[in-house]
């Protein structure tokens, strides 16, 4: 993993402009009115593989709570839902709880 301090424009937009067919984003929300967000998770479609690359982020305080656990869930449905035959992954070796999210 490397750490980049600037992303070109081009790159960002893919980034921030989803179409929810190729690209796909959800959000976990918490709090009395759904006012804190404590996870996301992507998908990006390959179109030569119809798999899809998916990450996710969760808030440190909401890991090992289940949080990862529901967005690969919801993910999945929608992946489905959109004949996505799968996901792909790059997770680091020392990630074990997100390696089990996964193999579910």
């Amino acid at each position: 993993m490397s750490h980049k301090r600037e992303h070109p424009h081009e790159e960002m937009q893919q980034l921030v402009n989803l179409d929810y067919d190729q690209n796909m984003a959800i959000v976990a929300c918490a709090g009395p009115e759904h006012e804190t967000l404590i996870g996301m998770a992507r998908y990006d479609v390959d179109p030569k593989s119809d798999l899809a690359d998916v990450a996710f982020v969760v808030r440190d305080e909401w890991q090992g709570r289940g949080v990862g656990a529901l967005l690969m869930r919801r993910m999945a449905e929608i992946a489905r839902g959109r004949g996505i035959s799968g996901f792909e992954a790059d997770v680091l070796l020392t990630n074990k709880a997100m390696m089990r999210v996964l193999e579910k």
